[in-house]
């Protein structure tokens, strides 16, 4: 989801056409064969790159949801 922009049919999130908007919160759905790359370096890139406030990822297979919020330090 993302906050602050027109509301349009689209396909895909695509940052550099969306005026530099990074999603608001992001609901990952894990599947086995994304599983590691989405809990590790996805996990980090939402985190550090993107500062994603929200984000929460649900595993179809054993139905953990998880979610985290985006600490910011002053």
């Amino acid at each position: 989801m993302v906050l602050g922009c027109d509301r349009q049919p689209r396909k895909s999130w695509v940052i550099w056409q969306e005026d530099g908007k990074y999603p608001n919160i992001i609901v990952e759905l894990l599947s086995p064969s994304t599983k590691a790359t989405d809990k590790g370096l996805k996990k980090q890139i939402y985190q550090d790159i993107f500062r994603t406030p929200e984000y929460f990822w649900f595993d179809l297979d054993n139905l953990e949801f998880i979610g985290f919020h985006l600490a910011i330090t002053p």
